[in-house]
């Protein structure tokens, strides 16, 4: 129950990244299409996902918080 309208308390969780996909979108700025590239990553576990550039999925691989299988 949630009572005096407290938030409910999230289960901790490990988080188990996986890349789920790789995306390019376009932005325009007016002058010509700009593409930016961005890794989908989510947790097999709770279900959450994150949307992270190049730099920080690298930062991400090199640290092992992204887990690489042949899954």
């Amino acid at each position: 129950m949630n009572f005096f309208r407290r938030k409910r308390m999230q289960s901790q969780c490990f988080h188990e990244w996986r890349v789920r996909d790789f995306c390019i979108e376009y932005d325009y700025s007016g002058v010509r299409p700009d593409p930016i590239e961005f890794y989908e990553i989510g947790c097999q576990k709770c279900g959450k996902s994150r949307h992270i550039d190049q730099y920080q999925f690298s930062r991400m691989c090199s640290t092992g918080m992204i887990a690489r299988d042949s899954e």
